[in-house]
């Protein structure tokens, strides 16, 4: 797996964000651009940077890319960049949730059970059943004064596990068994296999339109070869239990 580090300098004040994506880093740097643009971006201290000192005073730059045999590898990496580095914008130090970090959490579980009201994170899926912490706040409040977004959504996402305003958002204290417990409540859940020709699993995701989505094919291509036990452009389909699928796409928390 091919993972590219980048990031984002304010060439004001040496301020930068780190960033790690699969995709190539110049489409990267057109999705924060665009976002950024749109005064849309999830990164709080970001956006109003980018407003006070406007895009001229931002460079993007790739740090570096690296082939990794897994997800955790990857985002290891950029844990080990965002520790190594001052003056960021970003908020959380990056890398996947693992039992070196077990003892921390606990710690803030503890304290969070003590405070009134709990810290919220706010949840981006770069990837199907992968989300990554972008922004944390103190309360749903918090959240909504700063993002813009509605806090009522937001309370919804939390106790519901749907998006809310485009994100998903949890309280601090789903994140220690984030992986294990939590799962989103998608509106059109039906799992769905790719076959190779020793009709082994070799892809799945969470509904037949992601797959003519990712193919480029008609609305509708895969649900009707599933449904008639056709072939789709010579590819085998099948439906799986939700069990299965998630043994195959587990859930995955990036900070």
């Amino acid at each position: 797996m091919k993972f590219n580090y980048y990031q984002i300098i304010n060439i004001k004040n040496d301020k930068k964000y780190i960033g790690i994506t699969e995709k190539e880093a110049n489409i990267r740097f057109k999705e924060h651009k665009n976002l950024l643009n749109k005064n849309k971006h999830p990164n709080y201290n970001l956006q109003k940077d980018w407003n006070l000192f406007g895009e001229e005073n931002f460079v993007f730059s790739l740090i570096e890319s690296c082939d990794y045999n897994s997800l955790e590898e990857g985002y290891e990496r950029e844990h080990y960049l965002i520790s190594n580095s001052e003056n960021l914008y970003n908020i959380a130090p990056g890398g996947r949730i693992n039992p070196m970090y077990s003892k921390e959490i606990k710690e803030k579980m503890i304290k969070t059970k003590q405070d009134s009201v709990p810290n919220i994170y706010q949840l981006e899926e770069i990837e199907e059943n992968v989300f990554k912490v972008i922004n944390k706040f103190n309360s749903q409040k918090e959240a909504q004064k700063l993002t813009g977004l509605s806090q009522a959504n937001i309370s919804r996402s939390i106790k519901e596990k749907v998006k809310g305003s485009g994100y998903y958002w949890i309280e601090e204290n789903q994140l220690l068994n984030f992986e294990k417990e939590w799962k989103p409540k998608r509106t059109k859940f039906k799992p769905t296999a790719q076959l190779n020709e020793k009709e082994e699993i070799i892809k799945v995701h969470h509904n037949q339109s992601s797959f003519d989505k990712e193919y480029g094919w008609g609305s509708g291509c895969v649900r009707q070869a599933v449904a008639k036990n056709w072939k789709a452009h010579g590819i085998k389909f099948i439906s799986i239990d939700e069990s299965e699928y998630y043994k195959i796409k587990p859930i995955t928390l990036i900070f």
